[in-house]
């Protein structure tokens, strides 16, 4: 379980490293969800409830599915302040 937290403190201290845009709010949560998915799936793994583990998997497929959204509403809005000649990016 040590292992589990310690890679959940590494993740959430590069949130920093998730941009700049108005989805900043979303893309942490989203990346507290996923560790949060990782500590349920490790949990269940240590408890051998499968279940459990099943679940916390899930949790983390579900947030990459949202921050893989929030990267393409990134890359949309850059892609159209370059076209604007906008140098907020």
């Amino acid at each position: 379980m040590g292992i589990v937290v310690s890679e959940a403190a590494a993740e959430m201290a590069s949130v920093a490293d998730l941009g700049g845009f108005m989805g900043t709010g979303d893309k942490i949560s989203n990346k507290a969800e996923e560790v949060a998915g990782k500590a349920k799936e490790a949990l269940g793994d240590a408890t051998d409830d499968r279940s459990l583990e099943a679940e916390g998997k899930a949790d983390q497929t579900e947030a990459h599915a949202k921050q893989a959204g929030e990267n393409v509403k990134d890359a949309l809005r850059e892609a159209s302040q370059a076209v604007k000649g906008d140098d907020r990016r």
